[in-house]
Parts: structure tokens; C-alpha cells; sequence
């Protein structure tokens, strides 16, 4: 089992995400495939707050993700294209942070996105 997974900058409703490969990644950790403790978003989870740019692929995402926030603790490090990611977050059944640092074994590892 890993510590964490980290994931970085899926840019939801932009036209290079990629949605449907991201959504059989979460799959994966859904189905214990790729167990985890905790999934971390690194920022830039969406390319802009206009959801009318989202895909049904991409309203797939944050359905996985709001199923998978009840079998792993899921973290979102805002990001500068996020908005107000307080709002979205809680929607997702998700903590929003700054930062976090992650403890694994012996080592702590910071982790933010590279806007800061």
C-alpha cells in the first residue's frame, strides 16, 4: 500500500486534459488495485471555474473523486487556476490546503503547488 498518491495539474475543462485515462486511474484506487491512504490533488484540479467547459468525461472525474473521498482521505492543494476551491471542495467531500507535509517512513516531504 502506498502512503500517497499525488496527483498534478488535471486541469478539468481544458481541452488537453485527459479525463478518460485519469478517471481508470482513479478506477484502480477504487477498486483497491492501487491501494493508497490518501490521494493528493497538487493544484490546478480545474483549468478555469467555468464548469460550462466541462466534458461529461470530466463531471466523471470529480464523480470518482467524490466516491473515492469515502475510501481514502483526499487532499486538494489549491492551486492558481482553482478559484475558490473551498466552495468545489466541499461538494467533493474534500479538504482544502495550502500545503501539507507528508510523512513516509522516516522521511517528511513538502508538498505545494509551484505557484507558491
Amino acid at each position: 500500500m502506498y502512503d500517497a498518491i499525488i496527483l498534478s495539474d488535471l486541469h478539468l475543462g481544458s481541452r488537453n486534459c485527459q479525463a478518460r485515462r485519469l478517471g481508470e486511474f482513479l478506477q484502480r484506487i477504487e477498486t483497491g488495485a492501487l491501494p493508497t491512504q490518501r490521494l493528493i490533488l497538487n493544484g490546478d484540479v480545474f483549468d478555469s471555474i467555468d464548469f460550462r467547459r466541462l466534458e461529461q468525461s470530466h463531471w466523471s472525474v470529480l464523480s470518482r473523486l467524490r466516491k473515492l473521498a469515502d475510501l481514502v482521505e483526499v487532499i486538494w492543494i489549491a492551486g492558481n487556476h482553482d478559484g475558490s476551491a473551498e466552495i468545489v471542495s466541499q461538494l467533493l467531500g474534500v479538504s482544502v490546503r495550502d500545503d501539507i507535509v507528508l510523512q513516509s517512513g522516516e522521511e517528511r516531504f513538502l508538498i505545494l503547488h509551484g505557484h507558491l
